[in-house]
């Protein structure tokens, strides 16, 4: 069992829940339940990454099976996690969203961060677009992710309501309108900065919520820094902070940007 703190432990009853109720909805022999890390909840900001669907999971929950696995820095088989493309942008941008976006070159990899899921540590929620867990490792089973969304009803919107993210980073697949209806009960593009990244102003239970919409983090054909690092940093600083970096520069001042009060 993770040993969440006192403070922790009604929501993560109440994430229980919801995924016995999801399990029978999905069927508990294909379902694979996700939720938050200990100590999510004194992280500021809260940030929740939503991936699309799990492998090698079925039966399985998530946060369980990488709580060891991140604490421990390596793979059960021995593997380091850092090796991980996915595994090691998950640890690393929690990072660099809890510590302001330092310099790349100041961005441990897991293995060298101090600390994980402790009062001063990192933490993070994540959570699959679907919950139907696949039987290998290949490209996005979206006829499989369909049918998760279809059987789910608005158990996606539940789960988020429960987290409370301030910041969702999501993994190159806001462009379906089926996708984010799944997710939010409101939706708008605020910016396209460009190829790499989608901002968007979203709502959950009356909750407002900016969502980064990325490349994959399993994408080893696209660079870590040029296509990840920079682009989450320039949104994150425009639209959360209202500060901008450029190249690794801070400004010498606060750069205050024009966002629509709808978006305030």
């Amino acid at each position: 069992m993770i040993p969440y703190p006192e403070n922790e432990q009604a929501k993560s009853a109440a994430i229980n829940e919801l995924m016995e109720k999801w399990g029978a909805k999905i069927g508990p022999e294909r379902f694979e339940s996700d939720g938050f890390y200990p100590y999510y909840f004194s992280q500021h900001p809260r940030v929740l990454f939503i991936g699309r669907e799990g492998y090698y999971m079925k039966g399985r929950n998530y946060i369980e099976v990488f709580h060891r696995v991140y604490s421990n820095s390596h793979f059960d088989e021995g593997a380091d996690v850092s090796t991980d493309a996915f595994h090691r942008k998950i640890l690393r941008f929690a990072y660099c969203f809890k510590h302001n976006f330092p310099e790349w070159k100041d961005v441990p990899y897991p293995r060298d961060m101090k600390e994980k899921f402790t009062p001063d540590g990192i933490s993070f929620a994540f959570m699959n677009l679907s919950k139907i867990s696949g039987d290998e490792y290949r490209t996005t089973n979206w006829n499989e992710v369909r049918e998760s969304i279809d059987l789910s009803g608005d158990f996606n919107k539940q789960e988020i309501a429960l987290l409370e993210p301030d910041i969702i980073v999501t993994m190159n697949f806001m462009d379906f309108d089926w996708a984010r209806k799944s997710l939010f009960d409101a939706c708008e593009l605020v910016d396209n900065c460009d190829r790499d990244i989608s901002v968007y102003r979203a709502e959950v239970n009356g909750r407002k919520v900016w969502v980064f919409d990325t490349w994959h983090f399993s994408a080893h054909y696209k660079r870590e820094y040029e296509e990840f690092y920079v682009p989450l940093r320039h949104a994150y600083h425009k639209y959360v902070t209202g500060d901008l970096f450029w190249d690794g520069k801070k400004a010498t001042h606060a750069i205050q940007y024009n966002v629509p009060d709808k978006y305030a």
